[in-house]
């Protein structure tokens, strides 16, 4: 039995076995003997590295990425279907589409190295994570060993800018503060128009700072429940074509 470096390595076949219990004790023992001083002094190199789980995803693909299937409870659906109705009274529907769509996307794509982590539930086998992109707050969760994504909820930052209206729907004033952000619920937005913009390069850390606090217990335990949910491919299909409706709808 040898121990080989990947560089020593070449030209060979890897062939996987399961070692017998005097094997295994055998490989530990010429493996401890193997790792070195150059071993050790690696672990003290600054690397910024890369997410363990994308390289998996590469290797269950068979060298592509592995698409992750997103799933939406019905409430969050419910959701998402208020904030467009919200959008598209601003006359950003196509913005709230496009926006989400990426979302999705990136969700599919690569989970793991989107947005920043929250919690992990160890009995569920899920890590949650948030994103944050342009005026939506996204919650989701990514199950450790299985490509499937939660997305269980979203809500919005609302950025108040200097000379912005602060009229509301039924004749309402509200204070502003001028460069206050907020994050509103679905259910807290009572109406008030979704508008769409690109954050300044100081902003989505204070968003995301917010959202983390907005971030409840309530939030967290939607994830303990048992919810067959919708694809959210199916969802986002269905926005777009009432999106590409309005659009093509005579003015």
């Amino acid at each position: 039995m040898k121990i080989l470096r990947p560089e020593e390595a070449e030209g060979l076949h890897l062939v996987m076995r399961e070692f017998t219990p005097e094997e295994l004790a055998e490989a530990y023992r010429l493996a401890r003997e193997a790792f070195t001083a150059a071993d050790l002094q690696a672990y003290t190199e600054l690397d910024e590295g890369i997410l363990a789980r994308e390289v998996l995803g590469e290797l269950e693909g068979n060298g592509q990425p592995a698409r992750y299937e997103v799933h939406l409870s019905a409430r969050t659906e419910r959701h998402i279907k208020e904030l467009r109705a919200l959008a598209v009274a601003a006359h950003n529907g196509a913005e709230f589409a496009t926006t989400l769509g990426q979302i999705m996307e990136r969700l599919e794509a690569g989970p793991w190295s989107f947005g920043e982590p929250l919690y992990r539930l160890p009995a569920m086998e899920v890590h949650v994570r948030q994103v944050v992109l342009s005026s939506l707050v996204v919650d989701f969760a990514v199950h450790d060993r299985l490509p499937l994504v939660f997305l269980r909820g979203i809500k919005r930052a609302a950025v108040n800018l200097a000379g912005q209206d602060g009229a509301q729907p039924g004749g309402e004033v509200r204070p502003k503060t001028e460069g206050t952000i907020r994050i509103i619920r679905p259910e807290d937005s009572r109406g008030e128009p979704l508008l769409f913009r690109e954050l300044t390069p100081e902003e989505p850390a204070e968003v995301y700072r917010l959202a983390r606090e907005s971030f409840t217990a309530a939030d967290l335990q939607k994830y303990t429940e048992l919810d067959e949910g919708v694809p959210a491919r199916e969802v986002l299909a269905e926005l777009e074509a009432a999106q590409k409706a309005i659009e093509e709808k005579p003015q």
